[in-house]
């Protein structure tokens, strides 16, 4: 039974859904105080953003996925122990920042210095797609491809 139940399997899992959380905060509230507005060229403060959070992505996925490689609850459970469970510091910390008023004030900063992103449009309710969850609007339905990794880290020069 290679693939049967593992205690580590799902300790990675549940923890990865709190990651998606914090990281969809991050993204939203975070990056758009470095992103190059259109058409510019990105600072060294944009560069530094990047390369700070591919070592914390790095260093995330590492630490949540041990338990996956571990398979074993105790054995687990002691190695986060051991890397002094910064992973859960650093996430459960951002979603407590972000949660209870982190985000408020992100959001009225990026008001104040004009980088607000713009506000998501509600979808209009039509007979045919009503909020049952039978529909889904046409604009969620759009999937756009991210961007290259040369377009989002430039070259340094």
């Amino acid at each position: 039974m290679q693939h049967g139940f593992a205690g580590g399997y799902y300790l990675t899992f549940l923890l990865a859904g709190f990651i998606t959380a914090a990281a969809r905060q991050a993204r939203t509230l975070i990056r758009p105080f470095f992103a190059p507005a259109e058409g510019q060229k990105p600072t060294v403060w944009k560069r530094v953003y990047d390369i700070v959070t591919i070592v914390v992505s790095a260093m995330t996925l590492n630490y949540a996925a041990s338990p996956f490689i571990i398979q074993g609850a105790k054995e687990s459970v002691v190695t986060w122990r051991l890397l002094g469970w910064y992973g859960h510091i650093w996430i459960f910390g951002s979603l407590a920042f972000f949660y209870l008023g982190g985000a408020k004030f992100l959001r009225g900063l990026q008001k104040s210095k004009g980088i607000a992103p713009p506000s998501r449009p509600r979808p209009v309710q039509t007979p045919s797609s009503t909020s049952s969850g039978k529909a889904t609007p046409v604009d969620e339905k759009n999937f756009t491809v991210p961007p290259s990794v040369d377009k989002i880290v430039p070259p340094l020069s």
